[in-house]
């Protein structure tokens, strides 16, 4: 009994160090966009919630082939002119969010709300510079349905292999094009939360700490066969 109560604890343990929780999954980081200006900021917005066992800091960020556009309370570019993904991939038409993770993290989750400042039908698509930014890896899509209404948008990142174990700075850019020819403004918005753009992860576990909890429960299990093996006899 006493060696039972002592590998349950160990296990217990084990499963604190891993992070294994019934709710393990965290905002990471989140961007509050109520006092925000992209052209005013050249053009980087730093986070406003940051969670510093996960993360150093995370800012916003446009595109090369777009411009900061002098409007408050957003974080929005003009110039989004493309009128296919693999033409405003070439010319970097997109915003973008960035997290320095301290530790390696399971992404589970983004959100973001976007508004576009024209009624035609724009378009946006999803990637990460874990995952790459070829046409053919996008995390997810949309388009605002030629409405300029705000749009809440929530990606769930857990079935990507590439989300999975990711130590090193990570960029999300959203890139928008037209399904027409013109001009779009786009925008990151403020959406009348504190949550306006937002990740989530879960910290992965360390090998040594997963060797730990291997053992401790393959213990558990040896005494557990042991006393039915006694009581057997």
């Amino acid at each position: 009994m006493k060696n039972s109560k002592i590998l349950l604890r160990l296990v217990a343990a084990s499963l604190a160090l891993t992070g294994i929780t019934a709710n393990a999954q965290t905002l990471v980081l989140s961007w509050d966009l109520t006092n925000a200006n992209a052209a005013t900021i050249n053009p980087m917005y730093s986070t406003t919630t940051n969670q510093p066992a996960y993360s150093t800091n995370g800012y916003l960020s446009i595109g090369s082939g777009v411009t900061a556009s002098n409007v408050s309370p957003a974080f929005r570019a003009v110039g989004f002119d493309q009128t296919s993904l693999s033409n405003a991939l070439i010319n970097n038409d997109y915003l973008a969010f960035t997290i320095e993770p301290l530790q390696a993290l399971a992404f589970e989750q983004v959100t973001f709300v976007v508004k576009t400042a024209t009624s035609a039908t724009f378009n946006y698509s999803l990637f990460s510079s874990a995952s790459g930014f070829a046409e053919a890896n996008s995390l997810f899509s949309a388009n605002n349905g030629s409405s300029t209404a705000l749009q809440t948008n929530t990606v769930n990142l857990s079935s990507f292999p590439s989300m999975t174990n990711v130590s090193s700075s990570l960029e999300f850019r959203v890139y928008g094009y037209r399904s027409a020819a013109g001009n779009t403004a786009f925008e990151f918005a403020n959406g009348g939360s504190a949550l306006d753009v937002g990740i989530y992860a879960t910290a992965v576990p360390e090998p040594s700490t997963v060797a730990l909890l291997a053992l401790a429960l393959g213990s558990l299990a040896f005494a557990g066969r042991k006393k039915i093996a006694a009581f057997r006899k």
